[in-house]
């Protein structure tokens, strides 16, 4: 937490989720952010979850920023994620 603050960043290792899942998640989010404005609207605004966007740059590096906003939580309504919310969860074999 404290590295968000500080740098507004931050990089996880050593998390244990196979790149095969990292690489599922990447293509799905590419897919997502691929569709046209309106399609992606449907799953905002992010309150506190879903789509945003937002447009950036006062010194010359304008351009807009878009984030879908996503719950760790099973609880959290999974309409928000579209036709296939499984795609955007991760369980580990017990």
């Amino acid at each position: 937490m404290k590295a968000c603050e500080e740098f507004g960043f931050f990089k996880v290792i050593n998390h244990g989720v196979p790149m095969e899942v990292i690489s599922e998640l990447e293509s799905e989010a590419f897919k997502f952010f691929s569709l046209p404005l309106n399609e992606k609207e449907i799953v905002g605004p992010p309150n506190p979850f879903g789509y945003g966007n937002k447009k950036i740059g006062r010194n010359g590096d304008i351009g807009c920023v878009e984030y879908l906003l996503l719950s760790t939580s099973q609880e959290h309504n999974l309409s928000l994620y579209g036709k296939n919310p499984e795609k955007f969860r991760y369980h580990t074999k017990t």
